[in-house]
């Protein structure tokens, strides 16, 4: 019965325990390092060293924009349009290859997912919106997430800029990157960065992932989604996992939701 007891109390204050480290991470004074150095070699050694710097970061340079945008005269997939939904054709995912009359369309996805807690008693609800163009799209989420016992409530949204790197008909993978501000008292602004892919298993269903970190006030605001999707023309249903690090405490969640594509 004790044991139960310290469970329960402690599962129900986990929403107050990240409110508090996360105001408490806004309050803190950054620590000043102070730092010297000292310089003493020749010139020719310094333009030895500076012309390696010059090869070392155009070489990282050239590989990062490869890595992440890609090159669109060599990799004909990064030419595929956006499909208006997913299986319209019957066998394409979010990317098709281009058609001769056919331009990209704009598309807005709606979803919502209700939040089941497992192993603790913090009920969540996500809403997502997203536009996407041709090369690249935005998207927004706002998170709500409440206890009863103490009554505690946060609210987080997070705005993103979205690339798809990968754009084929049965797979994408791409990454995002934004700011995320918590309010209900905390009312911080922070960074975010992540990765998401989706994979068209078999016909009118796929398999999703989103993996996003960020910090708010110094502490972590991390999240961990994998879930499977059904289409059913321009709607669609999901059912998956999602786990969430607020500060310190850690999040469970059996997810389900629905969505339609505009």
């Amino acid at each position: 019965m004790f044991l139960i007891f310290s469970v329960n109390s402690f599962s129900q204050n986990k929403l107050s325990q990240s409110k508090n480290e996360l105001n408490s991470g806004s309050r803190s004074g950054s620590e000043s390092v102070r730092s010297s150095s000292s310089y003493s070699s020749s010139s020719s050694s310094y333009r030895n060293d500076s012309f390696w710097a010059d090869i070392f970061v155009d070489f990282f340079a050239q590989g990062l924009l490869w890595l992440t945008v890609g090159n669109h005269s060599g990799e004909e997939h990064l030419s595929n349009f956006y499909t208006p939904y997913p299986y319209f054709n019957g066998y394409s995912g979010n990317y098709s290859q281009p058609e001769y009359d056919r331009k990209s369309p704009v598309r807005f996805t709606i979803e919502n997912n209700i939040y089941d807690p497992f192993m603790h008693k913090t009920f969540a609800n996500r809403l997502k919106g997203r536009v996407n163009f041709r090369h690249f799209g935005f998207q927004s989420d706002w998170l709500q997430m409440h206890e009863e016992f103490p009554k505690t409530k946060l609210a987080m949204v997070n705005l993103s800029f979205c690339y798809d790197r990968l754009r084929f008909q049965r797979f994408n993978w791409g990454w995002n990157m934004g700011a995320n501000f918590i309010g209900s008292g905390v009312n911080s602004f922070g960074f975010s960065i992540g990765t998401t892919a989706e994979a068209f298993l078999f016909k009118r269903a796929a398999l999703y992932a989103s993996l996003k970190g960020g910090r708010v006030n110094k502490q972590p605001v991390n999240q961990f989604e994998i879930r499977a999707k059904r289409y059913i023309s321009k709607f669609f249903i999901s059912a998956g996992y999602e786990t969430l690090k607020i500060a310190t405490p850690r999040y469970h969640y059996i997810t389900a939701g629905a969505g339609v594509c505009l």
